[in-house]
């Protein structure tokens, strides 16, 4: 458990450095970011949807989307503590 924790600190510490760092190189980026998505999802209209969300509309994306990310943690929760060697490991790292 350590070493998931060691390393999703340090995909946190180093995605705030590089922020931190975008940020004093260019001043104001992440807020006009922010800003850009937004607008965009606005002026695109329809154009702006994903290809789910065109085929099962929006709370049918939102529930397909639920479901796949609901069925990919229970996958990877349980073969986590399989050995790499293993085939039910080797098929979740796929």
């Amino acid at each position: 458990m350590a070493r998931e924790k060691n390393s999703a600190f340090s995909f946190l510490a180093t995605l705030a450095m590089l922020i931190g760092i975008g940020e004093w190189m260019s001043p104001g980026w992440v807020g006009e970011f922010v800003s850009a998505a937004t607008a965009y999802r606005h002026y695109a209209g329809g154009s702006a949807q994903s290809i789910v969300e065109m085929l099962a509309g929006q709370v049918g994306s939102l529930f397909i989307t639920s479901a796949i990310l609901l069925g990919l943690t229970i996958t990877t929760l349980r073969s986590r503590r399989e050995p790499a060697e293993s085939p039910s490991f080797s098929q979740t790292s796929r």
